[in-house]
């Protein structure tokens, strides 16, 4: 376990420091790519651009962002001796969101690409994207993510107790909005 007091706060600034640094560069990528992708001929290069909205690792992204924002402000209001119902707020607030989404949804992301990646990559991740989607991008986005979720889990907390049926039914809600979506606007 980790027991210092700046280390939590320290280590989230850094993570959240990284994920600032990589949507720079993905809305970047995206400016100077989307004309690119859309003159291409490739159908798969230009579903990229399509369907980015539903991609579960967009969503993931998102997920990890709004996480990381949370921890730092707990973290920031344990050493800065807030008010005690804030304090307490918050870690509720920051462990109902890492038990009921953040690591469901980043350990589904990780094991479901690099194992489908594994089997055959053209179904995940077609060789033709790498032309556009630098291979560091990848990996900021599919591997990476496990960094936050292994030093959340290294930290010790007060308030890391979430039910069950409380989780099961975020989840069950975040995931029915996502399939909703795609059934919806997809076709």
């Amino acid at each position: 376990m980790l027991q210092n007091k700046y280390t939590g706060l320290i280590l989230y600034v850094f993570l959240t420091i990284i994920y600032i640094v990589w949507l720079r560069g993905i809305v970047d990528l995206g400016r100077n790519l989307e004309k690119v992708i859309l003159d291409s001929v490739d159908d798969k290069i230009k579903s990229l651009v399509k369907f980015q909205p539903y991609y579960f690792t967009t969503w993931t992204f998102v997920l990890q962002i709004v996480f990381l924002i949370t921890a730092i402000l707990d973290e920031s209001a344990k050493l800065l001796n807030f008010a005690i119902h804030i304090r307490k707020r918050l870690g509720r607030t920051r462990a109902f969101i890492f038990n009921a989404l953040f690591f469901p949804c980043t350990l589904l992301e990780v094991t479901v690409f690099w194992g489908i990646w594994l089997i055959d990559r053209e179904l995940i991740f077609p060789k033709v994207i790498d032309e556009v989607f630098p291979t560091w991008l990848n990996h900021a986005v599919h591997t990476f993510i496990v960094v936050p979720l292994i030093v959340d889990l290294l930290l010790p907390k007060r308030y890391s107790f979430v039910p069950f049926r409380n989780a099961a039914i975020v989840l069950t809600v975040y995931t029915a909005i996502y399939q909703g979506l795609l059934v919806l606007f997809q076709y």
